[in-house]
């Protein structure tokens, strides 16, 4: 059974070939019955894009069954959703300027920066979805910065070096 999924800007289209005779299929792990009616309807099943590992499993409502949905799922699909995090570095006289931007949520020990490789910080605040954060870090003359997630977020986070930023994280008032 080919249970696939779609990712669109702000959602995942999850679809599957819907079982013959089946009028509701029951969908693990959000414990939610979905009628054949609403996946005609919606074009499949969707969830919100969020970062994470997931995987949805697609167990049918036999007619005979009453209410109670098979043991072994139609289908299943995994996948993983990666927040992109948007990062420019400016060299100012004694200083640097750390501009951040997520459209998600993202926590305060997830991605670090270094300066000349030897001293590792963790950025230590939160990025809220869609707020950017410009964090002042004070620097010698000869000393540059290098910001990086580490192995362990690196597979559902990603970091974009910007020459400048495409939304508006810059903007002061």
């Amino acid at each position: 059974m080919e249970t696939k999924y779609l990712e669109g800007k702000n959602s995942i289209r999850i679809t599957w070939h819907w079982p013959v005779g089946v009028e509701q299929v029951y969908i693990l792990p959000q414990e939610k019955l979905y009628t054949l009616q609403e996946y005609k309807k919606f074009g499949g099943y969707i969830v919100k894009k969020q970062p994470g590992i997931f995987t949805y499993k697609i167990h049918p409502i036999l007619p005979e069954g009453g209410s109670t949905p098979t043991t072994e799922p139609h289908g299943e699909v995994s996948f993983v959703c990666k927040t992109e995090i948007d990062y420019l570095v400016t060299k100012k006289s004694g200083f640097f300027e750390l501009a951040l931007y997520s459209e998600y949520d993202v926590a305060e020990d997830v991605f670090c920066y270094a300066k000349n490789d030897k001293f590792i910080y963790f950025f230590g605040e939160k990025l809220a979805a869609g707020k950017p954060i410009l964090r002042i870090i004070k620097a010698d003359a000869d000393e540059n910065l290098r910001v990086f997630i580490p192995e362990q977020n690196s597979v559902l986070y990603t970091l974009n070096k910007c020459d400048s930023m495409r939304r508006p994280l810059l903007m002061k008032g």
